[in-house]
């Protein structure tokens, strides 16, 4: 369960210190990191409050990219995280979901800086909620 943690804490780091950099690819990959925070951050918390059997794919120990957004709307805690709150971490998933397919796969698509920073504000906001 640490081990998520430390990925989410160690993608969300490179994520903030890719924005200090003012290139086209060091916006991509903040963006990359932004979602990877995210992804990591989300399945320490499915582990740590609904156990490791729910987050396997197969026979990978973690959720697949396209489950994760279900997991984390039926599956967190109605008691610490509300269905409101259930649905605002999963559209804020969605979104940087796609922001990361967009900036890893389509090289022609212009990604400001601007929007990596947005990326960055949603998923510090997931993972300040994850810890409460």
């Amino acid at each position: 369960m640490t081990k998520w943690r430390e990925l989410s804490q160690g993608s969300f780091s490179a994520a903030k210190a890719m924005l200090g950099y003012d290139t086209h690819a060091h916006t991509r990959s903040s963006i990359n990191r932004a979602y990877y925070a995210v992804y990591a951050g989300l399945t320490n918390a499915l582990i740590s409050h609904r156990g490791e059997d729910l987050v396997k794919n197969g026979n990978h120990p973690n959720p697949g990219h396209e489950q994760l957004e279900a997991l984390v709307k039926n599956n967190l805690p109605p008691a610490l995280f509300p269905q409101r709150t259930r649905n605002d971490l999963a559209t804020r998933l969605r979104n940087l979901r796609r922001s990361r397919i967009a900036a890893d796969y389509e090289p022609e698509a212009i990604v400001p800086q601007i929007h990596a920073r947005m990326c960055v504000r949603d998923a510090a906001a997931i993972l300040e909620r994850l810890e409460r």
